[in-house]
């Protein structure tokens, strides 16, 4: 959402995913779609589903989408690892940590 309302208003690169955003709402803009989620029109429950539309575009070859699930592939992988930080601080290292091969 925030990709696709910056390339409409010309302070970002342009996307396709303006298009796919406004249309996946039914609306003419990305700036209808805030306006309908501010006035309750659209539940904030169904932007998860901007999700699906994402991929659509970065597979269609949109390089803003491209590179914003390449960012969030790179976030959620590094995930796992965030247990094995530093737990000197706790004192001791907890068993499911032992075993995690970190």
């Amino acid at each position: 959402m925030w990709w696709a309302m910056r390339a409409e208003d010309g302070r970002g690169e342009p996307t396709a995913l303006s298009t796919a955003v406004a249309s996946y709402f039914g609306r003419e803009t990305v700036s209808d779609v805030a306006i309908g989620i501010h006035l309750g029109e659209i539940d904030t429950d169904d932007l998860i589903r901007l999700t699906y539309v994402l991929f659509q575009v970065s597979d269609a070859g949109d390089s803003v989408a491209m590179r914003l699930v390449d960012r969030l592939a790179d976030e959620v992988s590094a995930w796992p690892w965030s247990p094995c930080g530093d737990w000197t601080w706790y004192g001791r290292t907890p068993r499911w940590y032992s075993a995690a091969a970190c």
